[in-house]
């Protein structure tokens, strides 16, 4: 139980980070902005093919790929 709610915080600490990178670092993300996108993407592939795939560090890997998503898309969706 205690397991889970860290990964939920870990995973909801992604919208913060990402309101900061988008305020921050505004030029930079202009220039990255398709990149992100292909960043954005690959990340919830590789989560979705992790998700069927069983080994032993499988449930970290998939919190931080979908950490990674939602700071992009935070960041993608604030510039707009």
């Amino acid at each position: 139980m205690i397991k889970e709610l860290i990964y939920l915080i870990i995973i909801l600490f992604g919208i913060p980070v990402g309101l900061f990178l988008a305020k921050t670092c505004k030029e930079e993300i202009k220039a990255w902005n398709k990149r992100l996108k292909i960043l954005i993407i690959c990340c919830f592939l590789i989560g979705i093919f992790l998700f069927f795939v069983d080994f032993q560090y499988k449930i970290p890997i998939i919190i931080t790929l979908s950490w990674m998503t939602i700071t992009f898309l935070i960041i993608i969706f604030r510039i707009r």
